[in-house]
């Protein structure tokens, strides 16, 4: 490679060299080191555009991944998530049994920002709700002033920058969670809305979605809303139930939605690919 370089490199040097000397005018020597870049045009190109320093390798579509899955204790289950799905952008997680001494610090993952997390109230057992989103991706707490019951567990973002942003909400409902959760979660995608964004939301709603008409469906359809996952994601040895969903707004962004093997507990991870231009910080400016 470092041969085929310099060779480039001389050519051109020589061509340049032989017009100047003969005043801009084409000699033997010019036309030979031109048919030589000729005869090396494929490399020679390839030269030219690293030499640019700011062509994109990859120019799209972009995609940015995400997971979901209800982790049974998030604690001691930390480098199951790092080994499985770290290859995700975002992974979304619900029932972290976490509590106020459990540190951050103790759950970080190589190349992701520290855990958003939102932890059952009064330090009360099991429940919980998180989100690990990569370090290269902007993102922000945002709070919901939508009143309601303690029922319903949720952490809400904002993902991207101010030309390329979107909603991101992770929820957990609790089994035989009263009616009322149902309502203070249509509340809530209500409000989201109002930004006119797109959202995306991932959770285990303990639902299940392949007995007909539910009050998921409802909200849904209601507003306008998709949710993409089709088959099971929790099997047991007598039943298995769709609970664990994705639901947003704007279907076209997505592609290539996945029920995943259970690795954690008896749930399945589900993911999707959205359409999204990830910031790629580049090695240098170059001013023309």
């Amino acid at each position: 490679m470092d041969g085929l370089l310099q060779l480039s490199l001389l050519l051109v040097s020589e061509t340049v060299a032989y017009m100047l000397a003969s005043n801009g005018k084409p000699n033997n020597h010019a036309i030979s080191c031109v048919c030589k870049c000729i005869y090396y045009e494929p490399f020679f190109t390839f030269v030219l555009l690293l030499l640019c320093g700011d062509i994109e390798v990859n120019p799209g579509p972009h995609h940015l991944s995400l997971v979901h899955l209800n982790v049974c204790s998030l604690r001691n289950k930390v480098d199951i998530i790092t080994h499985e799905y770290s290859s995700f952008d975002i992974i979304c997680l619900s029932e972290t049994w976490l509590n106020s001494s459990i540190s951050s610090s103790v759950l970080e993952i190589p190349g992701f920002q520290t855990i958003y997390r939102k932890d059952r109230l009064n330090d009360r057992p099991w429940g919980g709700v998180a989100i690990y989103v990569r370090n290269n991706i902007p993102c922000e707490v945002l709070n919901i002033p939508v009143t309601g019951g303690n029922e319903l567990e949720h952490l809400w973002l904002t993902v991207g920058d101010s030309q390329n942003k979107f909603l991101l909400g992770t929820i957990y409902r609790p089994p035989n969670t009263p009616q009322a959760a149902w309502s203070h979660l249509e509340d809530i995608l209500i409000y989201l809305k109002s930004y006119s964004l797109p959202i995306i939301v991932s959770g285990d709603f303990n639902e299940n979605q392949l007995v007909g008409n539910t009050k998921m469906m409802e909200i849904t359809n209601d507003l306008n809303l998709t949710q993409l996952i089709t088959e099971p994601t929790n099997r047991t040895l007598t039943s298995q139930t769709l609970i664990d969903l994705l639901v947003v707004s704007c279907p076209d962004f997505v592609s290539n939605t996945t029920v995943h093997p259970p690795v954690c507990s008896s749930h399945s991870p589900v993911s999707l690919e959205y359409s999204y231009n990830k910031p790629v910080p580049r090695s240098f400016r170059r001013s023309v």
